[in-house]
């Protein structure tokens, strides 16, 4: 599927990035990395997803380091951005999964999937592999790495004076990068879906899955706790044409109700370089009940949610 297969457009644009940013010397580990592992290929998309969120760095003109040592073992964070406040930044891509792959079947020179819901029964073992619910699990534990490994807390250390963000690469999220719906769901759990959209909420073992900045006990999730204590922002980001700035304009921005205040929303407006757009999550009890935008309306599934989300 498209999701896990580079584009000629793709390549061809990433391409003309990996040429400009080899002027930049912070950017030189990246590029050998990319370089020793094939350059522009399919295999190297989570790479390629690295080098345009660095060079939307470059091109804003900030302070960049890459792989940071923050202190947390030998781990090291991928992006240190220093600007009028230190942000630290780790991406992550979501791939294609198995479940995914055995639901793509290929009809001559076209693709289709069939991805099951599980909300209303219980499935076989491979009905389970093949369902939205397991693809959104799957990025919950993705998204949880950038924080525990293993048993023993990476990358991340907690919090002080420098704000910590993970940016998250949907394309491969059910085939397709899923929606903002999913993406409150993953951050927020069942009551971060707006109330006219309940129906869409995720099920499993007929229990609502579990966002990972709930604070609950027994969390399904064994990284919710970490990610609550030292995640500032979670990002997602379904990216289309891996334009210029394409990551900036679409990526979704979600706060950490645990970490983030309202005076602090002002703040991260003003002060996150890649965030274009900024929603301050409408159930927190620190925040007002609306939601900032810098932009009118939600590009991202061409769906509009400013309305929805500020009632």
């Amino acid at each position: 599927m498209w999701s896990d297969l580079l584009r000629e457009k793709e390549g061809e644009s990433t391409s003309r990035i990996l040429q400009e940013l080899e002027m930049v010397d912070w950017a030189s580990p990246l590029l050998q990395r990319i370089s020793e592992r094939g350059g522009v290929t399919s295999d190297n998309m989570p790479l390629l997803f690295e080098a345009r969120f660095a060079y939307e760095l470059f091109r804003r003109g900030l302070r960049v380091q890459y792989e940071y040592p923050a202190g947390v073992e030998d781990s090291t964070i991928e992006f240190r951005i220093e600007d009028s406040r230190e942000w630290l930044v780790e991406l992550v891509s979501i791939r294609k999964s198995e479940g995914v792959r055995k639901a793509t079947k290929k009809d001559g020179d076209s693709f289709h999937m069939v991805l099951s819901s599980l909300n209303l029964k219980k499935g076989t073992r491979d009905e389970t592999k093949q369902s939205e619910e397991a693809e959104m699990i799957t990025a919950q534990h993705k998204i949880g790495e950038k924080v525990l490994a293993g048993i023993r807390p990476t990358k991340f250390p907690c919090p002080r004076s420098s704000m910590h963000a993970i940016l998250v690469g949907m394309r491969g999220y059910i085939g397709a990068g899923g929606d903002w719906i999913d993406y409150r769901q993953i951050a927020y759990g069942p009551d971060g879906v707006p109330a006219n959209r309940q129906a869409l909420i995720h099920y499993w073992e007929e229990r609502p899955i579990r966002g990972l900045f709930e604070k609950i006990k027994n969390h399904p999730a064994r990284a919710a706790g970490l990610l609550q204590e030292r995640i500032h922002l979670l990002g997602f980001v379904a990216e289309k044409d891996c334009a210029e700035n394409e990551n900036a304009n679409r990526a979704y921005w979600l706060p950490n109700p645990h970490l983030v205040t309202a005076v602090m929303q002002v703040e991260i407006q003003k002060t996150f370089p890649p965030c274009e757009r900024y929603t301050y999550h409408p159930h927190s009890p620190d925040g007002p009940k609306r939601c900032f935008w810098l932009h009118s309306r939600l590009r991202h599934s061409g769906r509009s949610c400013c309305r929805a989300l500020a009632q």
